[in-house]
C-alpha cells in the first residue's frame, strides 16, 4: 500500500511540473550579452508602470533569478483586453523570446497563451531594474533610415532596436480579392486564401519581394494589403486596386543602456 501512494504521488507531481511553463528554462545566462527589456505597453499605467516605466536586466544573478522563478502554470482562459508591458530577451538585439503582462488581470500572454502572472514577480526584481535611454527617430528619407539603422546594429551599447518593414520594403498599396467560385468562407479561409494569393502573385512577378495582409472583409470580398518595392505596384494588374501607393513612415525605435 505504501509503495502504491508513492507511486501515486509521484504521478500526480510529475503531471503538475508537465503542466508547467518555465520560459528561460533553456537559457544559459552565464555566456553573457542577454537583456531582459521591459517596454511599456498599451493600456492605463497602473501604479507600478508609473513607478517602474521602461526597465531592462542585464546582470546574470538576477536573470538566473527570474530564470528559476518564473515558472507559470497550465494555460487558462484569457481574461486581460490589453497589456501594460511587452517583455522581451533580447541578444545581439535580436528578440530570442517575448511576452505581453496585464497587471490589473494578473495575465500574461506567451506563445498564443494565457498564463498567470503574479506581479510579485515584477516587483521582486525592482531594485535590480535599470532604465533604458528610449530613442524615437524620424527619417527623411529611405536611404539615410537604413544607413542609420545598418550603423547602430554594431554599437555595444544598444538593448534592441524594431525592425520596420521599410527595411525590406519601399511602401504599401491595396487590392480586392473577389472569390469567382465561391467556395472560400471568407471569415474562415482568409489565411488560405493569402497563401493562394501569394502564390499567384509570385509566379507572375518572381523577381518582387513582398508580404500580404487581410486588412479587411464582406460577404464576397477579401480586401489585402501588399508590403513591396514601388516596381510591384507599378507593375500590379491582377486584381483590382483599392488604393494607391503610399511609402512606408520612416520612423525606428530603439532601446540603449544609459
Amino acid at each position: 500500500m505504501k509503495s502504491i501512494l508513492t507511486v501515486v504521488i509521484f504521478a500526480l507531481f510529475f503531471l503538475n511540473l508537465s503542466g508547467q511553463q518555465q520560459p528561460f528554462e533553456q537559457i544559459d545566462f552565464s555566456k553573457g550579452d542577454y537583456y531582459l527589456l521591459g517596454v511599456k505597453w498599451t493600456g492605463e499605467e497602473t501604479d507600478l508602470v508609473k513607478s517602474i516605466g521602461n526597465w531592462y536586466v542585464d546582470e546574470i544573478d538576477v536573470l538566473n533569478k527570474i530564470k528559476s522563478e518564473w515558472v507559470f502554470d497550465t494555460p487558462g482562459k484569457q481574461y486581460a483586453c490589453g497589456y501594460h508591458y511587452k517583455i522581451q530577451l533580447c541578444r545581439n538585439h535580436e528578440i530570442i523570446k517575448k511576452f505581453y503582462v496585464n497587471l490589473y488581470c494578473n495575465e500574461m500572454l506567451m506563445e498564443g497563451e494565457y498564463f498567470y502572472f503574479d506581479t510579485e514577480k515584477l516587483t521582486s526584481i525592482q531594485p535590480n531594474l535599470k532604465k533604458p535611454i528610449h530613442k524615437a527617430e524620424s527619417f527623411n528619407s529611405l536611404k539615410a533610415a537604413r544607413d542609420y539603422h545598418k550603423s547602430i546594429l554594431g554599437d555595444s551599447t544598444l538593448i534592441w532596436a524594431s525592425s520596420p518593414k521599410w527595411l525590406k520594403f519601399e511602401g504599401t498599396f491595396g487590392f480586392t480579392y473577389t472569390d469567382p467560385n465561391g467556395d472560400f468562407d471568407f471569415s474562415d479561409d482568409a489565411e488560405e486564401i493569402l497563401s493562394e494569393l501569394t502564390e499567384e502573385i509570385k509566379t507572375k512577378y518572381p523577381r518582387e519581394v513582398f508580404t500580404l495582409d487581410n486588412v479587411g472583409r464582406s460577404n464576397d470580398e477579401l480586401y489585402v494589403k501588399v508590403h513591396c518595392n514601388k516596381s510591384l505596384a507599378d507593375a500590379f494588374d491582377i486584381y483590382s486596386r483599392r488604393n494607391t501607393w503610399e511609402t512606408l513612415p520612416l520612423h525606428l525605435n530603439s532601446y540603449w543602456v544609459r
